[in-house]
């Protein structure tokens, strides 16, 4: 399966293989600058929508009770 990963430092896309058989070491690096690439990057789906569900429901929550407290 190929996944790309952002690189936070030189702004890149690199495309990585999950069955890598040259690579020893767990970390990845990036192909244009060597820097280390993170596991869990802002521009990932995953992170995305976590933190969209943590900030979607006490939003959806509190729109609800203001529309109940508030006076018309």
């Amino acid at each position: 399966m190929i996944e790309t990963i952002h690189c936070l430092y030189c702004d890149t896309e690199n495309t990585l293989e999950q069955e890598d058989k040259y690579s020893s070491s767990q970390e990845t690096i990036c192909c244009h600058c060597g820097m280390i690439l993170p596991q869990c990057h802002p521009h990932s789906a995953t992170y995305r929508r976590r933190i969209f569900k943590y900030a979607f429901w006490p939003i959806f929550i509190f729109c609800i009770v203001m529309m109940i407290y508030l006076p018309r």
